[in-house]
């Protein structure tokens, strides 16, 4: 992994990843589906920056981030055998089991969104009721009339 961010020079970052093996078997409804292995996999990305040299300016002060500018990835992918079993019905399997994820994972999204708003509606009531006991903290206020043995406290 090499990361370079030097000011005045555009970015440079690389990553690459190197496999003696990858192998991969989706099952559906305990059958298999699709397996695949991979050897001597080799990976690399690398991005190019572009950013334009004439910044625009306000106040003859240059400001970077309203700089146009085009990233591009490089990416480079290597393998010595690449192998693949498929049945007939692999396609049709792969599109139920993406549609059964799609759809646990949006009811997870929708569960999610109604614990918390339950909790920011907990939270709020919490809230009210702190600010409802702030008023009605009982205060001692002291009453004296014209005798001096007539005083007495009043709770409000």
């Amino acid at each position: 992994m090499l990361i370079k961010e030097d000011p005045g020079s555009e970015p440079r970052h690389t990553v690459g990843l190197k496999l003696s093996a990858l192998e991969l078997r989706l099952d559906y409804m305990g059958t298999a589906v699709l397996m695949s292995r991979v050897s001597l996999l080799e990976v690399v990305l690398k991005d190019e920056w572009k950013v334009l040299s004439k910044a625009i300016s306000t106040d003859n002060v240059y400001d970077s981030n309203k700089r146009p500018g085009i990233v591009f990835m490089h990416g480079d992918l290597g393998w010595d055998q690449l192998q693949l079993m498929i049945s007939k019905s692999t396609s049709s399997d792969i599109m139920k089991m993406y549609y059964k994820l799609e759809e646990f994972f949006s009811q997870q999204f929708k569960s999610s969104k109604r614990v918390f708003s339950s909790l920011q509606d907990h939270r709020e009531s919490i809230a009210s009721e702190k600010n409802f006991k702030k008023k009605t903290v009982r205060r001692r206020i002291l009453i004296s009339t014209s005798s001096p043995d007539s005083m007495y406290y009043v709770l409000s």
